[in-house]
Parts: C-alpha cells; structure tokens; sequence
C-alpha cells in the first residue's frame, strides 16, 4: 500500500542496546481527543488508487501458497474491500488488543489503576518476545508500563500479567461487547508450545472493525481511545 499512499513514512524503532530499569509511560491523551480519533484534514487515498491496490492484493493473495486473510477499510471514505475476511485465523499477538480494550475497560470502571503495581511471579513468565523475560521474579511494573510493553513490543509475559489481573473469564465474557462475535481467548490457545489442543482464533474483519471502534472513539469512550491510540502510535 506505500506506493499508493506517498505520503507516509515511518522508521522502525532500534532495537535497545539493553534492558532498562523503567519502561516507558504511556503518554497522556491529546488535548484535543476528537483530533486524535479522526483528523479530517488528513490526505486519503484517491478511489482510483484504492481500486488498483486492492486488485493488486486480491492478486498477490490469489498465488500465495497458503491461507490469507485481509480487511482494508477506508476510515474517511468509509469504502471497503475484504479477501476472505471472515476466515478463521489463529489470533497469535492479535489478541492483545482485545485485552488492552478490556484492561482499559477495568481502568474505565475504576477497578484497575495504570498506576498499579503487579508483581512479576513464576506463574506468569513466558517465552516469546519482550523485554520482561530478563527481569527477576519479585519485579514490579504499573499497568501503564505493562501495556506499553505488550502493545509496543508484544512482551508475552506483560501480556499474561495483565490477564491474570483483568481476569481471563472477564475478557472472554465481556469480548461479545467488543464486536467479537467468533475471535476467543482461552487458555490452551495463548500457550506457545506448538501441541496445544485449542487455538485462538480470530478474523481479519473483527480485528479491523475493534481497530475502528477504537479509532472512533464511540464504543469504548473518546478519552480512553484516544489513550489506546497513543500506545498503538
């Protein structure tokens, strides 16, 4: 989509040279949230160019040699164009965005703290990516620290720090208001080892349309999407 769109750039973030003792803070909220869910004086893409990127995708998707799945929506235009966006696909690291939504949920409700403490225990270490691995058992972090560390470097044990906290059968009730009718989250499926009896499951569509449902600030609240917007940027 670059070529057609050539007026986005962005450079990916070095790796650090080694782990820190402090993680990031999630950045305040913009002052103005409407800005930060929907800028209207952004430049969109024509619909001509949008018509040959998708033939292009459908194309490239047509002769890959195993199963794709891709949403694309157009958040100005509105317009749309799906490949088997209804397929189901094993969620892998997707599915930490459903549980950013429902941590902010608890946030939202006064239940949860982005400046509580949670304590790093054996129980919750994972293999995989992110910085936490190398920290000793006993360690603390603040919710805020944890979810930047699970959005912005897919840190698996932020990621099943904060489930123990938000509570997994929280998240599984609660992911039918999230407009997730078929993505799940069990336990079996958030294991890494390759024999595991139950995956995770999501589609393309569910995930574009909770990434919009953020983006327009409506379903979960303006001030807190545009807190989850800033640690997706």
């Amino acid at each position: 989509a670059g070529k057609y769109i050539s007026d986005y750039s962005a450079a990916a973030p070095a790796a650090p040279a080694a782990v820190a003792d402090t993680f990031p803070s999630v950045p305040p909220p913009p002052t103005s949230a409407s800005t930060a869910l929907a800028d209207e004086r952004q430049a969109t893409i024509s619909d001509p160019d949008f018509k040959r990127m998708t033939e292009e995708f459908e194309r490239a998707s047509r002769k890959y040699p195993a199963q794709v799945s891709i949403y694309v929506k157009n958040l100005e235009t509105r317009k749309e164009w799906s490949y088997k966006a209804d397929r189901l696909m094993p969620s892998a690291s997707l599915i930490k965005i459903p549980v950013m939504v429902g941590t902010f949920e608890k946030i939202s409700n006064g239940e949860l703290s982005l400046d509580q403490n949670l304590v790093l225990t054996k129980v919750a270490r994972r293999s995989g990516s992110g910085h936490l691995k190398w920290r000793r058992n006993g360690d603390r972090f603040t919710v805020r620290q944890l979810l930047e560390e699970m959005i912005s470097v897919s840190d698996n044990i932020a990621q099943e720090m904060l489930i123990r906290e938000v509570g997994l059968e929280y998240l599984q009730a609660r992911f039918p208001s999230y407009g997730l009718s078929v993505t799940n989250i069990t336990r079996q499926g958030l294991s890494l080892s390759p024999r595991t009896s139950i995956e995770n499951y999501t589609t393309s569509r569910e995930m574009g349309r909770i990434l919009e449902h953020i983006y327009r600030g409506e379903k979960f609240g303006r001030q807190t999407s545009a807190q989850m917007i800033e640690l997706l940027k």
